[in-house]
């Protein structure tokens, strides 16, 4: 009977906490569109922040000084590979 009840309990602990679950996303600098991939598109993305086509975002910095060009173009490749 106790086993029973335990395995009741740990079953409504694991729905509860799987409900209640939040996913979370890592924040890396050079992903400036935001889609939690690092690539060409991110390069495309910057590229169109100092073409004045897109506004910058809080991970358009790729190489974090302050400031969007054609430096944080040059880190995104470095990345890319």
């Amino acid at each position: 009977m106790n086993k029973a009840i335990y395995a009741l309990i740990s079953i409504g602990l694991l729905l509860i906490l799987s409900a209640t679950a939040q996913e979370f996303t890592l924040d890396i600098f050079g992903n400036a569109n935001g889609d939690e991939l690092i690539d060409e598109e991110d390069r495309n993305y910057v590229q169109g922040i100092l073409d004045g086509k897109n506004k910058e975002t809080a991970l358009s910095d790729a190489n974090q000084d302050g400031k969007v060009d054609e430096e944080d173009l040059d880190q995104i490749t470095l990345v890319i590979g």
